[in-house]
């Protein structure tokens, strides 16, 4: 599919020795904050939206819930969009749709409901925008530069964890209020779009791009999976309030049987018709494309390759724990602050900054050969470990306790954002590494919906132990049975920790994890990787196999 006229336009306008990478790259990343500033920008703006438009705080966390919504469901599709059009196109637009939608959000003021719409949409435009940043990356980038890359734009990620919660408890403060975040991201978001309008370098397509269209996406699965995902953020939030509710226990199984189909089409139905197409004599090939059949051009939108990169499996849960987590916490300990401990959201925020502090540091002492001494599973079970340690240790809290801030929840969350930084650092790079460039927009938006509704399901289920956070002042009974209610909802993310280290256990360690394997592979370079000769050879005959047979059922099907 050809990207449209007006950007290609944009892209010639300023000379390619005028568009330095580090530059774009920096842009690429500054638009990627934003969506994490979308997210924890919200946890504090709660308290603004409920006073403005007299709702109760349980309507006004929609605002936060539908954005992991829809960029939790679209992901994966934009991420194929991208793979198909450019990336480096997906990502210009999906910046502009940020800019405007949140200068909707913060423009409306009669009804909070077309506030939670305009949000919805920035979800959307947020999905357009991770994984295609995250392949851009991977194509500007190779060998240690990438691994460099990766390092930055994790700390800046995580970092901006952090940012947004002080921005938004900031804003909430102010006169402005919640649209002040709102307006902020818009102005941060039009401006990297215009400049990436102009400077963006394209992503150049490899032989798998040119493979790929738009009219043979898998649009059947694409709604399977849409519907499924929403269904099942719906019912997690929904659980918030109360998980005896048909919003909950007709839902969410209706999402899981959704999802399921979906992988039982493209995994299972698709694969297997089209092997027997191959497999079946030339006559009988005749027969079956006499009549267009829309199974055998259907390109999935999840690929089954994706399934043979490796440890994929476990990585993609150890994603979806440490994202869930890292969410998790600072939603619970910002709450605490604020209902039981009584602070101000600004002062909420900034005892939450150690996670990202955490994390940014963690980014600036790792050395890829950590994972070379470690190894690979030695390295995730002690990241795992230390997450875990964490998790138990902020569990501890106690507003009773004399300087309990600083013995419980100051070290803890360091740790927490120190161990999730070298989760994302080993894990992205190996993935980027291992990942063919024509599904590196398929597979960072497959590990980006992992941790978009590891973070929904993550914060539903804390928000229902957690309960009802309404008490009497001077109440201290229920002041302590809110409490205890908090530190309830933390042994969820201990448990959650404590099966992430049983799972490393089971990592297979492959010395190539961190250095690509071959061509069509990002990240070759000269001196990267020795080659076994006999190795190519045999890739080469299996390559031009495979061509033949594409080149015979192509001549049928014409």
């Amino acid at each position: 599919m050809v990207a449209p006229n007006f950007l290609t336009k944009g892209q010639q306008i300023v000379p390619m020795k005028y568009r330095p990478k580090p530059l774009v790259f920096g842009i690429v990343v500054l638009s990627l904050i934003i969506d994490k500033l979308n997210v924890t920008g919200a946890i504090t703006s709660f308290y603004s939206l409920s006073k403005k438009f007299d709702v109760p705080i349980a309507t006004a966390s929609w605002v936060l819930s539908v954005y992991a919504l829809t960029i939790g469901s679209f992901i994966i599709v934009f991420g194929k969009v991208g793979d198909i059009v450019g990336p480096h196109n997906t990502f210009v637009i999906g910046s502009f749709a940020m800019s405007l939608f949140s200068l909707l959000a913060a423009t409306v003021d009669e009804s909070i409901y077309a506030v939670i719409v305009f949000r919805a949409f920035q979800g959307i435009a947020g999905a357009a925008l991770i994984p295609s940043g995250f392949a851009i990356t991977a194509s500007y980038f190779q060998g240690k530069a990438r691994f460099i890359a990766l390092k930055l734009m994790a700390a800046a990620i995580t970092g901006a964890l952090g940012l947004g919660v002080i921005l938004g408890g900031a804003f909430d403060e102010g006169s402005i209020g919640y649209q002040g975040l709102f307006y902020f991201t818009f102005a941060v978001s039009f401006v990297a779009s215009v400049l990436l309008y102009f400077i963006i370098i394209p992503v150049e397509k490899t032989e798998g791009h040119k493979n790929l269209k738009f009219k043979n996406l898998d649009f059947f699965g694409v709604s399977l999976m849409i519907s499924g995902l929403l269904l099942i953020i719906v019912a997690f939030t929904e659980a918030a309030n109360s998980w005896n509710s048909p919003k909950v226990y007709v839902t969410l199984p209706v999402g899981f049987v959704l999802l399921i189909s979906f992988f039982y089409f493209e995994l299972i139905y698709l694969k297997s018709y089209k092997k027997k197409f191959q497999n079946s004599l030339p006559s009988q090939q005749q027969e079956l494309t006499d009549k267009p059949d829309w199974r055998l051009d259907t390109q999935p939108l999840f690929p089954a390759e994706i399934l043979e990169i490796p440890n994929i499996k476990l990585l993609l849960y150890g994603i979806f724990v440490v994202n869930t987590c890292a969410i998790c916490l600072q939603s619970c300990l910002v709450e605490y602050f604020e209902y039981i401990e009584l602070d101000t959201p600004i002062i909420a925020s900034v005892k939450i900054l150690p996670l990202s502090v955490g994390a940014v540091f963690g980014s600036a002492l790792f050395n890829p050969k950590i994972v070379k001494a470690l190894t690979l599973r030695g390295t995730l079970v002690i990241a795992a470990s230390v997450g875990l340690g964490a998790y138990i240790w902020a569990s501890r809290i106690d507003y009773t306790v004399h300087n309990n801030y600083w013995k419980f929840a100051f070290a803890s969350q360091f740790l927490t954002g120190y161990s999730i930084n070298m989760f994302f650092v080993v894990i992205l790079s190996g993935l980027m590494q291992n990942t063919p460039l024509h599904l590196q927009g398929v597979v960072s938006g497959v590990v980006q919906t992992i941790a978009q509704v590891g973070a929904s399901i993550g914060t539903a289920v804390i928000n229902s132990i957690i309960g009802s956070m309404k008490y009497e002042k001077g109440d201290e009974a229920a002041r302590h049975r809110v409490a205890k209610n908090f530190q309830n909802s933390l042994y969820f993310m201990v448990g959650l920790g404590g099966s992430l280290v049983i799972l490393m256990l089971f990592i297979k360690d492959d010395k190539s994890f961190l250095v690509a394997k071959n061509e069509n592979q990002p990240g070759k370079e000269s001196n990267d990787v020795e080659v076994d000769s006999t190795e190519v050879e045999e890739e080469s005959k299996e390559i031009e196999k495979e061509s033949e047979d594409i080149e015979e059922v192509s001549n049928i099907r014409s």
